[in-house]
């Protein structure tokens, strides 16, 4: 069936105004959060295992070596780091950044793999570029 130009016009102005409030809910239906409400916050003791359970699950990719709670708890008491977490109910991912030269790096982002190909990693990637220009 084809539709006619006024049909097909008032079909896009319904899909337009929908389109915000579709995303919305087929993203917390489809992934169990809103991008929207992803949070970020300096990781604390509590997020030590968060952090440690998501690198031993990603260790292949990053060629690394496994490290227990311990060793995650000496490396982010490290002043040279600072480790964050991101939330949407419950923690999805982390990030180090650290600061040489005067420059803000990225020194490791890791999303849960549950969480993976959502956008979370773009969205990391924004907040610590607006970090880096609100440092100068």
């Amino acid at each position: 069936m084809r539709l006619s130009l006024s049909a097909a016009e008032r079909q896009r102005q319904i899909y337009d105004k929908t389109t915000a409030l579709t995303f919305r809910a087929a993203s917390k239906l489809l992934w169990g959060f809103q991008m929207d409400k992803l949070v970020y916050s300096l990781a604390t003791d509590k997020d030590i295992a968060f952090i440690c359970k998501t690198y031993n699950e990603n260790i292949d990719a990053l060629h690394g070596v496994f490290r227990d709670e311990a060793t995650w708890k000496k490396l982010m008491a490290d002043p040279a780091n600072t480790y964050y977490v991101v939330t949407a109910n419950e923690p999805v991912a982390w990030f180090r950044t650290e600061v040489e030269d005067g420059a803000l790096w990225i020194g490791m982002l890791q999303v849960a793999p549950a969480f993976q190909r959502k956008g979370i990693g773009k969205y990391i990637l924004s907040v610590v570029e607006k970090m880096a220009k609100t440092q100068g």
